[in-house]
């Protein structure tokens, strides 16, 4: 980022495509802490299209940007727009639950913002806009024209390897116990072939409500056992094991179509416990 701005600037805006759920708003807030962690001095402006176009935000584009440069317009200024495609009127991208008129005054108020932004060298845009289908790659000329964003990124779902690092990183969670370690490889390995097309919200959301059953199994297992819920996050910690039964109620409740018809036998502990 530090070396982007000044005299040599190489770029003055990026587009991030790709479909609802890949984790362009993830990218997106992790851009803005890593900026803010490793370049201190880079002013970060977050503006969603989406408040813009409603009137539920804090102002226009223009108003937002002058409210954070105005008192010190010799600062590098990184801008993140989110939901760009809501601006193109004509785009299938485009949602009909916004008023035409609305999205015609949002589109050419920050275009006007982008152009603004483009003429300053210690200005960075970055825009995050949602496609409707891996397929809709084609983006509108008067988005990517030179000087607004000349370099565009398309986020596709995760391959393979990438699937099994998200899988792996929410099963095990705070659990990080050699066990759970060993037994969450088993269910990744069986988990990846089989989500071939989901993206990363759905991996999350799979893995999250494997846990939220995990959790309740768990406390009702207690008060059979004890007649009490534990209230101690360490006892909890130390024995509650997600098991495969969690996760495939969990892949029939969050991607059915992947799961159904498939011949799904639950995996050995202690096959897990030899791997």
């Amino acid at each position: 980022i530090n070396n982007s701005f000044g005299g040599n600037s190489v770029f003055s805006g990026i587009l991030v495509s790709g479909t609802s759920g890949v984790g362009k708003t993830r990218l997106k807030e992790a851009l803005a802490c890593r900026i803010q962690k490793e370049s201190p001095n880079v002013r970060v402006i977050s503006i969603d299209v989406h408040d813009i176009v409603t009137n539920t935000g804090s102002g226009t584009s223009h108003e937002i940007i002058s409210k954070h440069t105005s008192s010190d317009l010799c600062l590098p200024v990184v801008v993140l727009m989110d939901h760009l495609q809501i601006i193109a009127q004509d785009s299938a991208e485009a949602p009909s639950v916004y008023d035409s008129y609305e999205i015609k005054m949002a589109k050419t108020n920050i275009l006007q913002v982008l152009d603004k932004l483009a003429e300053l060298s210690n200005a960075i845009v970055i825009g995050f806009w949602t496609t409707a289908s891996s397929s809709s790659t084609t983006l509108p000329s008067w988005i990517i024209r030179p000087q607004r964003f000349e370099h565009q990124v398309a986020m596709e779902s995760p391959d393979p390897k990438q699937r099994f690092e998200i899988l792996s990183h929410y099963l095990i969670m705070n659990q990080e116990t050699p066990k759970q370690e060993q037994y969450s490889d088993w269910i990744c390995s069986f988990l990846v072939p089989n989500t071939t097309g989901c993206v990363a919200a759905d991996l999350y959301h799979l893995c999250t409500n494997a846990w939220t059953k995990a959790l309740a199994r768990y406390h009702c297992d207690r008060e059979n056992d004890f007649g009490l819920i534990p209230d101690q996050e360490g006892d909890i910690r130390d024995s509650l094991m997600l098991q495969w039964s969690d996760v495939s109620e969990a892949a029939q409740n969050v991607i059915p179509s992947q799961w159904a018809g498939l011949d799904i036998i639950p995996p050995s502990t202690n096959r897990s416990e030899k791997s």
